[in-house]
């Protein structure tokens, strides 16, 4: 959600300034953006109607604001001053801006204005004071000083909440060369060795991130363990620990975890790593960091980069500031992107001083210097000098508004098409940017804005990057030069080409998600932008395109994304009084909530949006609700109030004739499917997922097909027929390999391994459940390493490889799935019995049947927990002498009704009683079970 700031504007209420405020206020409120929506106060226009006195209210309002916004001209005014006091009190940042008068005026500033504006120039910190001529001048400097705040002190750079796990030097995004820190790279290497955590600080550009990238491609390199790299940004606990997770490929894992238990959660994915550093990088959010840290164990390294040296200091046990470099080495790293050597060139000298030694504005310069061969040292040094300063949106430390005048001049150097391109991206909505983007928003070919995104790579404006899509992004400090030239109209042009973009990728193929996974951020923040702009109807759409019809914040798992977009756009359909929208929005927070594995927070939310759309005669909306609410229930164990809501949305949508692939009557049907096997009514199971697999081969929905054939084998395997269950696992393993649904895949391995042991054909489900691992393992589903690996230790018992089948064990016990808890112990009974471990079997029983238990009450049938307490039962009463057999014969009667009745239990789970029996002589116990 947006940070909602209020910004206090103060000036004497008199007739002279009234012009100036009003058009102050509407600009703060045009400037909110995805991160922060600015609230401007003016006493005329915002003071409430009370019988409180006006001081009062006006200091209770400063009392309740972020920014202090001072206008002044004549005179200063009593309650002016009032106001700068308390600002100055509650350390509240404090913007002036002064109209000049000329001198030929008959009215002149008054003495006590005079006074108090010399008073304030000798302030260092907390206050900027600018001069304008007149109103348009006024606009620019407010816009450049609220944007520059906002910067440094709420930033908000879309897809820096991400994680890299990197095992090579090459994995992390290093500089070319890094020059001028060999001193305190030795210094912070040594902290690092001692798992020391180390803040590396100073101002942007200043190279804190390169420095660190370059410690950590040597940390690997020097074989001291691998690297975690985040990118926080001012991102909040949830998104950070959601990026790590999916690092790790453990998303699902955390999905439905509250704050605390996300902590353990990677502290436990951390512990059982081999990273031994942990990188933040450009740290902002105090909160999100200190939970961060708690995270990591104490054994592992953590370096810290941050512009925040007060605040994040706190949390770490060393701090180094980045500094300008040296004139020498400034001059090198000048000389290293221009290609020349310029170590005794004194315009170059000068050149360095002019931007401050920075070493991001050396590269600028430098490579500037380096395309253009018309250009000196001597001309861009005069070009800088000369270029125009009242755009600037840079603060005050020395040489900055320099950086900003070298962008300006690099620039220049292009063409204007280049220029275009690069202007762009301050436009839209996110640092980085696909030439297709670019070029939706140019209206341009693709093809001549990739080359002009190229032409800004070799200026150091952008920087190239491939992952499955070629996409480019800029430095914050270019971003934000390129994001002050952008109008609101820029804005509306570029939401619509980011609406654009969506829906030209609308679909579940991994072509489509590729080519939107870049910009992805970039996309949401648009619609965002939208929610505040009150564009609701383009929000909407771009919610449809990434939501509804293409799954890609589904797919991504980027739940807390969905939810954060989803809850704003919730507010404000509140706040515009749209019924229909806020019926949708609630839906689709309460159905992130539940993917998020909360179904009890998520049922009533799903409730509501159900009867807000049945009262408004809203029948899709509706259906779609109804649908969601009973997953919800089945994941709460109300089995047949999760049919019944079934049925309802079913009987809606075969009145309105919704057969879509992602949420009409094929989904439903499948869904319907698994709710009764929930209930262990597989036949019925059997006759839903045929209808919707029916429905979706005679509307082609592939990814409708793949799926219904998964969940058919999963039925066949439980009624008795592996031969069939291998054939529909077969024909959607196909499928879901065209889509590249690894998940999926995953799934269907480790269940024709299932149904090839119940044929007896243990050499392939060995092979296919050791796939099935692998793959688990490689995509880091920590339910699917569990589940998978309790079927490839049952295929190794019943070869007879026990010790193998104990190491798979315990591999699967340390992914802690409950669920399936009760099979891994069951099976650990038996891999102990088979060993002659008695007291081991007892005690693995006893953990099946109590975990089982667990899993057995409300109205869901957990198959798997009903297979687990049925055998451990039974071995319960050979090793017992026989009191627990009524249990065992109770469980195992149920199975064997649940199941195909003339079949009995499925042949492999016969077979593991027989071992019971067998290994402890005691088959005239097991007879009335065998029935045969």
């Amino acid at each position: 959600m947006a940070r909602e700031l209020r910004v206090f504007i103060s000036s004497t209420m008199k007739e002279e300034l009234k012009d100036e405020r009003a058009a102050v206020a509407d600009l703060i409120a045009e400037l909110s953006t995805p991160a922060v929506q600015l609230r401007p106060w003016v006493f005329e226009r915002d003071a409430p109607a009370s019988d409180r006195p006006v001081r009062e209210v006006y200091l209770q309002a400063l009392r309740e604001s972020q920014l202090y916004l001072g206008i002044f001209a004549l005179t200063l005014g009593k309650w002016t001053h009032d106001e700068f006091t308390l600002s100055q009190s509650l350390d509240i940042p404090r913007h002036l801006y002064v109209k000049q008068i000329a001198s030929d005026q008959p009215e002149q500033p008054s003495p006590e204005l005079v006074n108090f504006l010399a008073s304030v120039q000798t302030v260092t910190e907390g206050v900027t004071l600018k001069y304008f001529p007149d109103g348009g001048r006024l606009w620019s400097a407010v816009k450049a000083s609220v944007m520059t705040w906002i910067d440094e002190t709420y930033p908000y750079f879309p897809g820096l909440s991400s994680a890299i796990y990197a095992e090579r030097p090459e994995e992390l995004r290093r500089p070319e060369r890094l020059i001028g820190r060999d001193d305190l790279m030795a210094e912070v290497t040594q902290h690092l060795d001692d798992r020391r955590r180390v803040l590396l600080h100073g101002f942007s550009g200043i190279g804190k991130s390169s420095l660190a990238a370059t410690l950590a491609g040597q940390w690997i390199a020097a074989d001291k363990g691998h690297v975690l790299w985040l990118q926080v940004g001012s991102e909040s606990t949830e998104f950070i620990t959601e990026a790590i997770a999916k690092a790790f490929n453990k998303q699902q894992e955390i999905a439905g975890q509250r704050s605390e238990d996300r902590i353990l959660s990677v502290q436990k994915m951390l512990r059982d790593s081999q990273v031994s550093l942990v990188v933040i990088d450009d740290a902002w959010n105090k909160e999100a960091i200190a939970d961060i840290i708690r995270a990591i164990p104490p054994t592992i390294a953590v370096m810290i980069t941050s512009r925040l040296r007060k605040e994040i200091g706190f949390f770490v046990d060393e701090m180094h500031e980045v500094t300008e470099l040296t004139l020498d080495k400034a001059l090198e790293a000048l000389s290293h992107y221009s290609r020349m050597d310029l170590s005794a060139n004194e315009h170059a000298k000068e050149l360095c001083e002019l931007v401050g030694k920075h070493p991001y504005a050396l590269e600028i310069a430098g490579k500037t210097l380096r395309v253009d061969p018309d250009l000196t040292v001597e001309k861009l040094i005069e070009r800088i000098k000369n270029a125009p300063a009242e755009t600037l949106r840079m603060a005050a430390q020395p040489g900055r508004e320099n950086i900003s005048k070298l962008i300006t001049v690099s620039l220049n150097g292009l063409s204007s098409a280049d220029r275009r391109a690069f202007m762009a991206i301050g436009a839209l909505f996110a640092p980085i940017v696909t030439p297709e983007l670019v070029a939706l928003y140019l209206g341009t070919a693709e093809a001549t804005v990739e080359a002009s995104l190229n032409r800004l790579v070799e200026r150091g404006l952008a920087r190239i990057h491939q992952n499955g899509t070629t996409y480019y992004s800029v430095h914050d400090l270019a971003y934000a030069h390129a994001q002050f030239s952008a109008l609101e109209t820029d804005k509306r042009s570029a939401l619509d080409a980011c609406l654009a973009y969506a829906q030209k990728y609308i679909g579940v193929e991994a072509l489509s998600h590729n080519a939107i996974k870049p910009v992805l951020d970039g996309i949401v923040n648009a619609a965002l932008w939208a929610l505040f702009h009150r564009e609701s109807a383009k929000a909407d759409a771009i919610v449809d395109a990434i939501w509804d019809d293409s799954r890609v914040l589904l797919y991504q798992a980027s739940y807390a994304q969905a939810q954060d977009l989803f809850t704003t756009a919730l507010d404000a359909a509140t706040s515009r009084q749209d019924a229909p929208a806020e019926a949708r929005y609630h839906r689709m927070v309460g159905t992130v909530i539940r993917l998020r594995g909360q179904p009890n927070e998520a049922a009533p939310i799903l409730e509501l949006a159900v009867a807000q759309a049945k009262a408004l005669s809203l029948q899709r909306e509706q259906a779609y609700g109804l649908l969601e609410l009973a997953l919800a229930y089945n994941s709460q164990g109300k089995a047949s109030v999760a049919l019944k809501t079934q049925e309802d949305a079913l009987a809606v949508m075969r009145v309105i004739g919704d057969f879509s692939e992602l949420s009409g009557q094929p989904r439903l049907l499948a869904n319907m499917g698994v709710s009764y096997m929930s209930m262990g009514d597989f036949e019925a199971a059997r006759m839903a997922l045929t209808e919707s697999l029916e429905l979706g081969r005679r509307f082609n929905q592939e990814l409708v097909i793949a799926a219904d054939l998964a969940e058919l084998g999963r039925v066949e395997i439980y009624l008795g027929h592996p031969q069939q269950a291998v054939a529909w696992l077969t024909e959607s393993q196909v499928m879901f390999e065209r889509v590249d649904f690894k998940r999926d895949i995953v799934k269907g391995l480790g269940n024709l391994g299932r149904a090839s042991i119940d044929l007896g054909d243990l050499p392939k489900a060995l092979d296919y459940c050791e796939q099935s691992v692998a793959l688990a393992e490689a995509n880091g589903s920590t339910a699917l390493i569990n589940f998978n690996s309790g079927h490839l230790a049952l295929a190794l018992l019943l070869s007879g490889d026990l010790e193998r089948a104990n190491t798979v064990i315990e591999r699967a016990y340390q992914q802690n799935v409950a669920y399936n808890n009760a099979h891994i112990a069951m099976l650990k009974g038996i891999i102990a019995l088979r060993r002659g471990d008695k007291a081991e079997a007892e005690s693995a029983f006893a953990r099946a049947t109590e975990n089982a238990e667990q899993h057995l009450t409300g109205e869901n049938v957990n198959i798997i927990a009903l297979e687990a307490i049925g055998i451990a039962y039974a071995g319960l009463a050979v090793l017992r002498d026989a009191p627990d057999v009524a249990a065992s014969l109770r469980y195992l009667g149920r199975l064997m009704d649940i199941t195909d009745r003339a079949a009995g239990i499925r042949t492999s789970y016969t077979r593991l009683v027989r071992i019971i029996g067998d290994t402890l002589s005691k088959n005239d116990l097991f007879e009335p079970i065998y029935g045969l």
